[in-house]
C-alpha cells in the first residue's frame, strides 16, 4: 500500500516543532498509530533532513552496537562505560541526575526502535508497578540519535548466579534457598500482570550484601515483550539459551508465566547439576532449525545428567556443592528428578500451575536439609552457641587461623574420600563421630556463658583449650573423633601463637590420621600441611618446606593438580620459599597458581582474587612496585566486578591499591583512590562511620605527603572534631587522629603547635595508663623524636633517659625493648655532643645483642651499623671500617654476597672509604655494586637506579660530571619507570642537572634542576629525614645554576632559601 506523500510533509513538517528527538519519536507515535509505512517514511525524511543539516539525527549503520561513547548523554543520563554485552544488545553505566547523582543502566538494543518502542510502551505501567527488592527498577526508555532504542533502570551489580554459586562454592541449600528467593520475586511480578520472557543466569545477578548474604536483582523485565518474535541476534545466536527457551515461545507462542516457570526449571537444573538441562548437537543455522531442535530436544533427568559424567567432574560438581558425590546423586532423585521434569515439560499445560506452587514443591527438600543440620552438628552445638555469643572473643582467632593455615577451616572439610564406602555404613560412622564430638565439646564448654567470661581477655580460652587437651583420653577408642578435636585445638593454639601445644595437637592429629586413614587420604594430608604451617611459624623453615613438598606431591597425585586443597598447600609452600628470602621461587609458584585458578575456578573467584593480592604483596614486599600497583588493579577491577562498586570489599582493594601507587612513589594517583574510596564511606556508611573518619585521615595523611597542608589540616580537624563528639576525646582513634594533625604541623613547619598537641596526647595516655604503660612509653618517645628534632637535645636526653629506666626496671636491661630505648638514647646523646654517653649506650646494646641474638642476627648487625656510622660521624673511620669489613664477613657467610643487606653493608663500607680519602677503593666497591644490581636488576629495578645514583654521585662529588652523566641519566630512566611520583624521581633530576651545570651545559641543566628541586620541595613530607639533605643540595644546586646564567645578584634569594632551611631543622638528629 502506497503511503500519502501529502500526509508524510504534513508530519514532517510538524515533526520539526519538536527538539528534541525523543519527543518527535513520541508525536509520531501518536500521529500514525498502526501505520507502520507511515511512520518509517516520515522517519527516514527526518534523518536525510538533520544528516544534511546539523541536527542531532545521523543515518544509523545497519547492524552496529558501538556508535554511542562515554559522555553521551541519553534522557538525562552520562554514558560512563560498557558494562555488559548481548546479543544484539549493549548495557552501558551511565550516571543520572543534576543534584543527586546515581549510576543507572543503560541497555540499547540493535532493533527497530518504532516496533520496539511501541511493544514496550504497552506493557510500561505494568513494569512500573513493580516493587519488589529483587527486581530491577525500570525508569525510563527512549531512543538514541542513531534510533536504536534503550531502556533505563536500576544498575544491578554481581554476577550470573550460576558463575557466583559456583564461585562461591555455596553448599546446595543456600542455592536453594536463593533461588525460592527468585521465585518469590517472579511471582511478584506474574502478580502484576508482567511475564520476563527471557529469564536466564545473566538476568539475575547476585552479590554479597554488607551483612554477608547473597542478594539478586533480576534485570530485563519487558525487555524480551519489546523484542517481540526475534530470537536470533546477526549472527543465528538464540538471544536466550537454547536450554531456557520454552518451546511454545520458540514456536512464535506469546510471553507467559508459564514460560517463565520453565526457564526457572532449567535455572534450578543448573544450580543443581553445573550443567544445562538440554545440549544442543549443534548450533541452529535459522529460526525454523532452532525451533526444530528446541521441540525435539528432551530435558534429562538431573541425577542421570550427573552419572553420566565421569568421577573427577562428579567429585568438582558436588565439591563445590559442600556435598559428596553420592549424597547429591541421592538428593538429586529423592527431591528433585519429578520437580524439575514437571517444570521444564514440553506442554505448558503440565508444568506447575504457578511459581508458588513450584516453589512448594522444594519445601520438602529444605525442610530435610535443616532436620539434617540440627541433627548432625558440624562442630558441635555447644561450641557454635558459645561461639555465637562470644564472638569478639574468637574473631581474631578466627582471622589469625584463616590467615595462617590458607581458609583451611573454609575449604579442608569439604575433601572428598578417596574411596568411598557404602553410603549408609558411611553415614552412620559420620554422625557417631561427630555425636562424640559433639558431646565431648558439650562437656568441655557447656558451664560457660557471657557472666563468666565479664572482664576476662583470652587467658580464659587457653584455660579451656589447656582443659579440653587434658580431656582427650576420653576420646581413645574414636581415633576420627579425636584427630578432629585436636586439629580444632592445634588451630585455636596456633591462633594465640601457642605454637609448642599447637604442634602438639596437630601433630597427634596427624598421627591418627595416618593410623586410620593412612597416609594418602586427603585429612591426612591435610594434618600434614597444617603441621607445616606451626614449623613456619616455630621459624623451622627447611621442615616446613620439606613436609609441603612431600604433600603437595601426594595431592598432586591422589587429588588432582587443579584441587582446591592442593592449591592451599601451594599457598602456603610459596610463603615458605619468600621467608627463606627466595621470593623467585615464590613468584614463580603464586603465578602458575594464578593461572591454575583462572582456568578452574574462573578470573573473579575469590580464591583467584586472593592469589592476585598474594602475588601483589609479594612483589611489592620485593620493590617492584610498577607490577605491584599493576596486580593490584587486577584485584580492584575484579572486586568492582564482582561486588560492585560501593561494596565494602571494593573500598578494601581501592585503599590497598592505593597503598601500592603510595609505596611505589605514586602519592597524587594513591589520593586519588584514598578519596575514593573515602567519599564511597561517606555515602554508604555516613560521615561519623569509624571507616570513613579512618580514611579520612588516610587522605590528609597523602595531602600532607603532597605538601597540601592547609587541605591536610582541614580534613584532620574535621575528622578529630568527630570522633571527639563521637568516640569522645581519650579514644585510641581520637588519639591516633591527634598524632596524624601533629605531624601535619612537624611538616608544615608549626613547631609549637606539633609540639602542643604531642604533648596533649602524653598527657591523656599519663592520665588513662601511667607512665610506665606501653602507648604511654611509646607517645614518651613520640615527643622526644620532636624535641630532637627541633633541636631541643636536653629535653630529649631527659625523655628517652626516663624511657629506658623504665623498660631495664621492668623488662631488664637485654630485653629488645630496653635495647631499643638504649639506642635511642644514644642518638639524642650525640646530637646532644655527648660522645661518650653515646658510644657507651651503643656498646652495650651491641654486646647484649650479640649475646643474647648471636653475630649474625639481623637486629645485631644492624646495631653494628648504627655504631659504625657513629664512629664514622666522629672522624673515627678505621674503626668504622674494621666493623663494617666484620659485618661484611658475617653477612657473606650466612646470607650471600647478592643479598640486599650484604650490598648495603658494601656501600656503608665505600662510604667510609671515601671520608678516609681512599677513593680508588671506595670507587672499586660502588662499581661492584654496581654490577651485582645490574644482575638482579630484573628482580628489583629500584636498587639498580639506587647503586647507578651513588656511582654517579661519587664521581660527580669527584669531579667527574662526564663520567656521571650516563649513570645519572640510566637512574632517572629507572625512576621515571617505576618511582615516577617518588622524590627520589627528583633528586635524581636534580643530580642530572648538576652533572649538566658542572659540564657548562646550563641550557640543559636549567629544566631539570628546577624540576627537581620543586618535587622535592612538594615532598618534603615523604623524604625520610636521613635524606632530606638531597633538598638542601637541590637549593644549593639552583643557587649555582642562577649565579652561572643570571648573577650574584639574583642567586642571593637562593642563597638565603639555603639559610632557611638550615634554620627549620630539616637535618635536626641526621
Amino acid at each position: 500500500m502506497s503511503v500519502d506523500s501529502t500526509r508524510i510533509e504534513q508530519l514532517f513538517q510538524e515533526s520539526l516543532k519538536h527538539a528534541h528527538h525523543l519527543e518527535r519519536h513520541r508525536f509520531l507515535s501518536k500521529a500514525c498509530g498502526d501505520d507502520a509505512g507511515l511512520w518509517n517514511a516520515v522517519w527516514d525524511r527526518l534523518r536525510t533532513h538533520f544528516s544534511a543539516d546539523t541536527g542531532r539525527l545521523k543515518a544509523a549503520p545497519a547492524a552496529s552496537l558501538d556508535e554511542e561513547k562515554p559522555g553521551d548523554v541519553l534522557e538525562g543520563c552520562h554514558l560512563l562505560q560498557i558494562v555488559g554485552e548481548g546479543v544484539s544488545t549493549v548495557v552501558w553505566m551511565a550516571e543520572r541526575g543534576a543534584q543527586v547523582t546515581k549510576c543507572v543502566a543503560v541497555k540499547i538494543a540493535n532493533t527497530p526502535a518504532n516496533d520496539f518502542l511501541l511493544r514496550y510502551s504497552a506493557l510500561q505501567p505494568a513494569l512500573t508497578s513493580l516493587d519488589h527488592p529483587g527486581i530491577a527498577k525500570i525508569h525510563a526508555s527512549g531512543m538514541t540519535n542513531c534510533g536504536k532504542p534503550f531502556i533505563i533502570s536500576e544498575l544491578a551489580s554481581g554476577l550470573p548466579v550460576t558463575r557466583f554459586c559456583d564461585d562461591q562454592k555455596l553448599p546446595l541449600r543456600a542455592r536453594v534457598r536463593l533461588f525460592l528467593q527468585v521465585c518469590e520475586a517472579v511471582h511478584h511480578a506474574h502478580q502484576k500482570g508482567v511475564a520476563h520472557g527471557s529469564l536466564k543466569p545473566g538476568n539475575v545477578l547476585v552479590h554479597w550484601n554488607g551483612e554477608g548474604r547473597p542478594v539478586f536483582k533480576i534485570t530485563d523485565f519487558g525487555f524480551a515483550h519489546a523484542m517481540g518474535p526475534i530470537l536470533l541476534g546477526p549472527e543465528g545466536t538464540p538471544r536466550t539459551p537454547v536450554a531456557y527457551l520454552p518451546p511454545e515461545q520458540a514456536g512464535g507462542g506469546k510471553i507467559n508465566a508459564k514460560g517463565d516457570i520453565h526457564a526457572l526449571g532449567a535455572l534450578l537444573f543448573e544450580l543443581l547439576t553445573g550443567r544445562q538441562p538440554i545440549t544442543l548437537p549443534r548450533q541452529a543455522s535459522n529460526l525454523d532449525d532452532l525451533r526444530h531442535l528446541v521441540r525435539d530436544a528432551m530435558p534429562a533427568y538431573a541425577s542421570i545428567s550427573l552419572k553420566s559424567l565421569s568421577t573427577a567432574q562428579v567429585t568438582g560438581i558436588a565439591l563445590s556443592r559442600r556435598l559428596d558425590p553420592s549424597k547429591l546423586m541421592l538428593l538429586a532423585e529423592q527431591y528433585f528428578d519429578g520437580v524439575l521434569l514437571r517444570a521444564m515439560h514440553k506442554q505448558p499445560h503440565a508444568r506447575q500451575e504457578n511459581v508458588v506452587t513450584l516453589a512448594d514443591s522444594l519445601h520438602r527438600y529444605m525442610q530435610a536439609a535443616e532436620e539434617e543440620e540440627t541433627m548432625v552438628p558440624h562442630a558441635g552445638s555447644a561450641v557454635g552457641n558459645f561461639v555465637s555469643r562470644n564472638r569478639g572473643l574468637f574473631a581474631t582467632a578466627a582471622v589469625l587461623v584463616l590467615s595462617l593455615c590458607g581458609a583451611l577451616m573454609l575449604t579442608g572439610w569439604l575433601l572428598v574420600r578417596e574411596k568411598l564406602p557404602e553410603h549408609t555404613a558411611k553415614a552412620r560412622q559420620k554422625s557417631e563421630t561427630q555425636s562424640l564430638t559433639a558431646k565431648f565439646l558439650e562437656e568441655m564448654f557447656a558451664s560457660l556463658t557471657p557472666e563468666s567470661l565479664k572482664d576476662r581477655d583470652t587467658t580464659l580460652l587457653k584455660e579451656m583449650l589447656d582443659g579440653a587437651s587434658g580431656k582427650l583420653d576420653t576420646l581413645r577408642h574414636h581415633p576420627e573423633a579425636g584427630a578432629r578435636m585436636q586439629e580444632t585445638l592445634g588451630l585455636t593454639y596456633l591462633a594465640m601463637s601457642e605454637k609448642a601445644s599447637a604442634q602438639k595437637q596437630l601433630h597427634g592429629a596427624l598421627e591418627k590420621r595416618q593410623q586410620v586413614l593412612g597416609g594418602d587420604h586427603p585429612d591426612t594430608l591435610r594434618s600434614m600441611r597444617q603441621l607445616a604451617v606451626v614449623f613456619k611459624e616455630q621459624g623451622r623453615h627447611a621442615e616446613a618446606e620439606s613436609l609441603l613438598r612431600q604433600t603437595l606431591e601426594k595431592q598432586q597425585r591422589v587429588l588432582g593438580p587443579e584441587h582446591p586443597d592442593t592449591f592451599i598447600t601451594i599457598t602456603v609452600l610459596a610463603a615458605v620459599c619468600e621467608a627463606q628470602d627466595r621470593p623467585w621461587d615464590s613468584e614463580m609458584m603464586l603465578m602458575q597458581l594464578w593461572k591454575l585458578q583462572k582456568r578452574v575456578f574462573g578470573p573473579d573467584h575469590l580464591e583467584t582474587l586472593a592469589t592476585i593480592g598474594n602475588i601483589g604483596a609479594l612483589l611489592s614486599r620485593q620493590g617492584r612496585h610498577a607490577e605491584a600497583v599493576e596486580m593490584r588493579h587486577e584485584h580492584l577491577n575484579a572486586a568492582r566486578r564482582v561486588h560492585g562498586a560501593r561494596h565494602p570489599q571494593t573500598v578494601v582493594s581501592m585503599t590497598i591499591t592505593a597503598e601500592a601507587h603510595e609505596a611505589g612513589g605514586q602519592p597524587s594517583e594513591a589520593e586519588k583512590l584514598y578519596v575514593g574510596a573515602m567519599e564511597i564511606l561517606r555515602k554508604t556508611l555516613g560521615p561519623e562511620h569509624p571507616q570513613t573518619l579512618a580514611q579520612m585521615d588516610k587522605v590528609a595523611r597523602m595531602q600532607r605527603r603532597l605538601g597540601r597542608y592547609d587541605e591536610a589540616l582541614k580534613l584532620q580537624h574535621e575528622s578529630l572534631d568527630t570522633k571527639r563528639r563521637v568516640f569522645g576525646a581519650q579514644h585510641p582513634e581520637t588519639l591516633l587522629t591527634m598524632r596524624g594533625l601533629a605531624e601535619t604541623f612537624e611538616e608544615d613547619g608549626q613547631k609549637s603547635a606539633a609540639e602542643a598537641v604531642h604533648l596533649e596526647v602524653l598527657e591523656i595516655l599519663k592520665n588513662l595508663h601511667g607512665p610506665a604503660h606501653t602507648d604511654t612509653l611509646e607517645q614518651t618517645e613520640t615527643v622526644a623524636e620532636s624535641f630532637e628534632h627541633h633541636g631541643k637535645h636536653a629535653q630529649a636526653v631527659e625523655l628517652r633517659q626516663r624511657v629506658l629506666e623504665i623498660n631495664a626496671r621492668s623488662l631488664g636491661r637485654s630485653h629488645p625493648q630496653t635495647l631499643q630505648a638504649m639506642r635511642r638514647l644514644a642518638r639524642s646523646h650525640d646530637a646532644a655532643g655527648q660522645r661518650t654517653e653515646a658510644e657507651a649506650l651503643h656498646v652495650e646494646a651491641f654486646e647484649a645483642m650479640k649475646n643474647a641474638y648471636g653475630a649474625g642476627d639481623p637486629d645485631t648487625l644492624e646495631q653494628m651499623r648504627a655504631l659504625a656510622l657513629m664512629q664514622s660521624s666522629h672522624d673515627r673511620h678505621a674503626e668504622a671500617e674494621k666493623l663494617c669489613r666484620e659485618m661484611l664477613q658475617i653477612q657473606q657467610r650466612t646470607l650471600g654476597i647478592d643479598h640486599p643487606d650484604t650490598l648495603r653493608t658494601l656501600h656503608t663500607l665505600a662510604e667510609t672509604l671515601q671520608q678516609q680519602g681512599r677513593l680508588p677503593d671506595a670507587e672499586a666497591l660502588l662499581q661492584e655494586i654496581l654490577k651485582r644490581e645490574r644482575a638482579r636488576s630484573k628482580l628489583v629495578p629500584p636498587s639498580l637506579a639506587d647503586a647507578a645514583d651513588h656511582l654517579g654521585q661519587f664521581w660527580l662529588g669527584t669531579g667527574r660530571p662526564a663520567d656521571a652523566e650516563p649513570l645519572l641519566r640510566e637512574c632517572l630512566a629507572l625512576r621515571l619507570k617505576h618511582l615516577p611520583d617518588d622524590w627520589r624521581r627528583f633528586s635524581a633530576e636534580s643530580l642530572l642537572g648538576g652533572a649538566l651545570l658542572a659540564q657548562k651545559k646550563p641550557l640543559e641543566a636549567g629544566p631539570l634542576l628546577r624540576s627537581g628541586h620543586d618535587g622535592l620541595q612538594q615532598r618534603l613530607g615523604t623524604i625520610p629525614g636521613e635524606e632530606r639533605h638531597h633538598l638542601r643540595d637541590a637549593i644549593e644546586r639552583m643557587a649555582q645554576y642562577v649565579e652561572t646564567t643570571e648573577g650574584a645578584a639574583a642567586a642571593a634569594a637562593w642563597k638565603r632559601k639555603l639559610v632557611e632551611f638550615d634554620q627549620a631543622g630539616h637535618l635536626a638528629g641526621r
